[in-house]
């Protein structure tokens, strides 16, 4: 089990105030309250975020957790972040990296001495010192004693309590209770609840499942909610997993096909929802709820 999940803003320690001014955002909305209430961060060449889980969730979970966060944050400021792994898909933006939630990863530890000029040091902060003109020389062998007997140990709950994931995943659920008269294609392209649900995603989980996109939130056996959910989950980080190999499509089974793999029936192409964004959907196999 893993103790704490980390998410780090790389590559440039000029802009990762936007990444922590852009969390705030998103706290304010109360998309993430229950989890922005508990993140940490540390200086070295980047903002290190911690997130406490109290040894109740695996490395796979805390990674994909991860993964949603930092795709909310690069929609609200893609003009500056990427998650891109390849460094060259960048385009010069700052790495949001969320996959050193994983076996064997290593990171600077919290209040170790940097090999930098000055000897810096890796330093727990408050939200309130994430701000323009932040800088690694700013904490040193030589006043970090001093800060941390002022300060104490801030760095200490990240080993606390932790979160809980399941009321996370119960407030989605209560999300999508509350739009209960959309369409199914629309509410899994809301992403204060289904966060980094693109198209092809939403196309490919429907599939699975076996639901017809224009099926009405209401209508919908709470079973095949609870599945959705789950499919929702496993398939957005499969989504990512394939695509950093660059073999995304040969996994696609509905999304712009034109044969049903399981009925040999053919595909239907059509624009739904309020969104109009296409689906692929097969008449036969994926139940209508209206």
């Amino acid at each position: 089990m893993f103790f704490y999940l980390i998410i780090v803003p790389d590559l440039c320690f000029s802009l990762p105030y936007l990444y922590c001014k852009c969390l705030h955002c998103q706290d304010k909305k109360g998309i993430q309250e229950d989890l922005l209430s508990h993140l940490y961060l540390h200086v070295q060449q980047s903002i290190h975020i911690y997130i406490p889980l109290g040894a109740k969730y695996t490395y796979e979970q805390s990674k994909e957790f991860a993964r949603v966060i930092a795709t909310l944050v690069q929609r609200e400021i893609p003009k500056y972040t990427s998650i891109e792994r390849i460094v060259k898909a960048r385009s010069g933006k700052m790495y949001i990296d969320f996959l050193q939630n994983r076996p064997q990863a290593t990171v600077a530890a919290p209040y170790s001495l940097r090999p930098k000029p000055g000897a810096t040091v890796s330093m727990p902060l408050h939200w309130d010192e994430v701000k323009k003109g932040l800088k690694m020389s700013d904490f040193t062998i030589y006043n970090a004693i001093k800060r941390i007997k002022n300060e104490g140990d801030i760095f200490k709950p990240v080993l606390g309590k932790g979160i809980n994931l399941e009321k996370v995943i119960k407030k989605a659920k209560a999300k999508l209770k509350a739009i209960d008269d959309k369409f199914i294609c629309d509410a899994l392209l809301e992403q204060d609840i289904f966060a980094g649900v693109g198209n092809i995603i939403k196309n490919e989980i429907l599939y699975r499942v076996r639901l017809h996109p224009e099926s009405i939130v209401r209508k919908i056996p709470t079973a095949i909610i609870n599945k959705l959910i789950d499919q929702t989950r496993i398939y957005s980080f499969q989504f990512l997993d394939w695509k950093r190999k660059f073999e995304l499509k040969k996994h696609w089974l509905a999304h712009t096909k034109k044969i049903c793999l399981r009925c040999n029936l053919n595909i239907i192409r059509k624009q739904t929802g309020l969104k109009k964004r296409r689906s692929f959907i097969c008449a036969n196999c994926q139940l209508l709820y209206n």
